[in-house]
């Protein structure tokens, strides 16, 4: 018999692919069957390119009613860069630009690449429950977010406005902290009252604008789209309006894209821009009057492809492969402090680029071979594989952890994406993830212990899988 717990609520965790067209148990398996396909190199590339990135964008798509679909974005994302941007390069056939070229066949590459990303993929689909954001919202006494979402905007702007005078090795604490204003701002959006929101816009919009005045795209853009599901998946929405916000961000994704070079290379020259003159310019001139080479700088900025291939191509060859040495460089800069590893690698170092490609990245790029390409400096085709899935899969474990711990409060639910950052950028090696995810994951605790007092959440149901099936445990809420 349900109880009338369970008939007012259903779980906080739920499976998103529950009932789906494709299923999760049916992607897990055109996963396996990609790697095979691809590590065997048979000709079919480019179909196996466009499967992969449909399955995962369909996951996307079907996780954005529930919740932030953080996985599954990183997912995406690989299939974008890793696969489908170099697919676009090799069809086009647009040789070296810049150094951003692919340095070996497609062959060569997509028999590497294919395989790796499928088990990142399959690894990535272990993390297979997803917090929802509105049934998360119904359990939270959302009268108490005032405080707290105030306490960290407030945080966070402070600190940006002192970062310049703070020392260097703060750099870190000074950008977690930064970050927090859009969760602050998330808490204070859902406050009931209306000036909840009339703060929330008052600490978000100078935090967009500051973030589009430094040309640093790249952390704007996942934190908008991370915002937009949350905002999305507080309520049920409808398709035609998914469909709406899918589009606009990729017309956004696309524009941000399309004038990035130009806009960079003037503000960081001192030049006057104004940021509505050159989004107009993006479209009423480079599209329309320059359209190849337009689709040409899109197709490269979407290509990480190339740092991998160049990868390969100098590994073994020129360099000996690294048999573990980055993957120990990584742990000990993820748990020992500096002043115990002086010499310990510093996360945004550029130095795997420069070792392990030969390719020279200015001080100001971050870039990394990432973990594609790490698996293939360590242990080559097939080591380097497994790695990446193996990664995937403690990566997706971990999340799961930590949604059944603080299943109950939705403060840290609401931090995760903080915690998972690095996660979903496909570009950083494993040093930049383990770093973020245990210094994060530390200091987002820490917050979430300060502040829980105020935000206190009803406990309701619990979600525990047994053989495949969903099943609810209904306790009694005490508060």
């Amino acid at each position: 018999m349900v109880s009338p717990i369970e008939q007012r609520h259903a779980p906080i965790l739920q499976d998103p692919f529950l009932g789906a067209p494709i299923s999760l148990g049916t992607a897990r398996i055109i996963f396996c069957l990609s790697a095979c396909l691809g590590y065997l190199q048979l000709p079919l590339a480019p179909l196996i390119v466009l499967v992969l990135t449909l399955v995962s964008a369909y996951q996307v798509w079907r996780a954005l009613d529930i919740g932030p679909p953080l996985l599954q974005i990183a997912g995406f994302i690989a299939c974008l860069q890793w696969l489908l941007g170099p697919l676009l390069y090799y069809q086009a056939d647009y040789g070296i630009k810049f150094q951003m070229g692919m340095y070996i066949d497609s062959a060569t590459y997509f028999a590497y690449a294919i395989p790796g990303t499928s088990l990142y993929l399959l690894g990535l689909s272990a993390g297979r429950l997803q917090f929802s954001t509105k049934e998360l919202f119904k359990r939270s006494n959302r009268g108490r977010f005032l405080r707290p979402g105030l306490t960290l905007c407030i945080a966070s702007t402070v600190f940006a406005i002192l970062s310049s005078s703070l020392p260097s090795y703060l750099t870190f604490v000074v950008y977690l902290v930064s970050n927090l204003c859009y969760v602050g701002c998330t808490l204070l959006f859902f406050y009931p009252k209306r000036i909840g929101k009339i703060l929330c816009f008052f600490f978000l919009v100078p935090t967009l604008l500051g973030s589009a005045q430094s040309a640093m795209f790249h952390d704007l853009i996942i934190w908008s789209g991370i915002l937009l599901s949350i905002w999305f998946s507080s309520r049920k929405r409808s398709r035609r309006l998914k469909f709406t916000l899918v589009m606009f961000a990729v017309a956004a994704g696309v524009t941000i894209q399309g004038l990035k070079s130009d806009y960079r290379t003037k503000v960081w020259s001192g030049e006057r821009y104004s940021v509505i003159e050159e989004i107009s310019n993006v479209w009423s001139q480079k599209f329309r009057r320059e359209r190849s080479s337009f689709f040409e700088n899109i197709i490269l900025r979407i290509n990480q492809g190339w740092i991998i291939s160049a990868v390969l191509d100098h590994v073994p060859s020129r360099v000996p492969h690294a048999y573990g040495d980055t993957i120990e460089e990584a742990v000990v800069a993820a748990l020992l402090p500096r002043y115990i590893a002086g010499s310990k690698y510093q996360a945004g170092d550029s130095s795997y680029m420069s070792r392990y490609t030969d390719v020279n990245v200015p001080r100001n790029t971050s870039m990394n071979i990432s973990l594609l390409g790490e698996g293939w400096v360590n242990f080559g085709k097939s080591g380097g594989v497994l790695f990446v899935g193996i990664m995937a899969l403690g990566i997706a474990l971990g999340y799961n952890f930590i949604c059944y711990i603080v299943e109950k409060n939705c403060l840290f639910l609401l931090l995760m994406p903080q915690v998972y950052f690095e996660v979903l950028k496909a570009e950083t090696a494993l040093a930049e993830i383990l770093n973020h995810l245990v210094k994060s994951g530390v200091f987002c605790a820490a917050i979430f212990l300060i502040t829980s007092y105020y935000v206190k959440t009803f406990y309701y149901p619990q979600v525990k899988l047994r053989h495949g099936r969903i099943h609810r445990a209904v306790r009694s809420h005490s508060q």
